[in-house]
């Protein structure tokens, strides 16, 4: 285990590596270093957040409610402030 954490470093400075095989060593060494919050946020980077979990802003998508017809793209206007937030803050898993 000792070697574990320089191999990480390693790993997170190569640009080659894939990000999900760098998350999986990670959950590995957080799990080994019995840190249940470091692991669980590596799980859910990896499988996804549940439904029903907040999800961090940093996987949140945002944009703006258009209507595209006859090659125009025509912005929406929301009266109700709070559901307009809700439609255009849209978490990974919504559609």
């Amino acid at each position: 285990m000792p070697a574990l954490i320089p191999e990480l470093i390693a790993l997170a400075s190569d640009p080659t590596v894939k990000t999900a095989d760098l998350l999986r060593k990670a959950l590995v060494a957080a799990r080994l270093l019995q840190q249940p919050d470091a692991a669980n946020w590596l799980d859910h980077e990896l499988q996804g957040y549940p439904d029903g979990s907040p999800v961090p802003p940093y996987r949140q998508r945002r944009g703006r409610l258009a209507i595209r017809m006859a090659g125009t793209s025509y912005l929406l206007s929301v009266a109700n402030t709070e559901r307009a937030q809700q439609w255009q803050t849209c978490p990974p898993r919504c559609h």
